[in-house]
């Protein structure tokens, strides 16, 4: 059995484990078929988002329960299987957290898209053996994507690659 974890800062090697950033997910609020789109879901700590001449100030990020095109619902539609793949013993909602918590807190990479006036973050976390407490070796990049205006969650999703920037 493995698990994902975020590192304390960014890096290029895995860090001991005895260095290991440990977040506890934070509850998220129950967002059910007949819930407001308005309703709170989590509310993560935002570290300030630079990308060239575009500029979020650090403050807080809301995910809202929303849509199937932004929100809770769209990460739970189209992205809840994408974070369950990476612990499928535990609830997805758990490691999207701690991914959605570290990449917002102290992201790695920072990206403004002008086409919809977005910024998406992303930040390393790796892969440890539950066992022995060592690195796999396997890497994942949790990615959240927030709107400009409102700061809120759009979606968030890993990849096995680092985000792209895309003009």
């Amino acid at each position: 059995m493995n698990e994902l974890r975020q590192t304390p800062e960014p890096q290029s090697a895995p860090p001991p484990r005895a260095n290991q950033f440990e977040s506890v997910a934070a509850t998220w609020g129950a967002c059910g078929p007949n819930s407001p789109t308005d309703k709170v879901v989590r509310t993560f700590d935002r570290a300030g988002l630079i990308d060239g001449d575009h500029r979020l100030v650090e403050g807080r990020t809301v995910m809202y329960c929303g849509t199937e095109n932004g929100g809770f619902r769209h990460v739970q539609v189209k992205h809840w299987n994408d974070w369950g793949r990476l612990t499928p013993n535990a609830n997805w909602r758990l490691i999207a957290d701690e991914g959605m918590e570290a990449a917002l807190r102290n992201p790695e990479v920072v990206c403004y898209r002008e086409d919809n006036n977005t910024f998406t973050v992303g930040r390393l976390m790796y892969e440890y053996n539950k066992k022995n407490g060592l690195p796999t070796g396997r890497i994942k990049w949790a990615n959240v994507t927030v709107d400009a205006n409102t700061g809120r969650v759009v979606t968030s999703f890993p990849t096995s690659g680092k985000p792209r920037c895309k003009q």
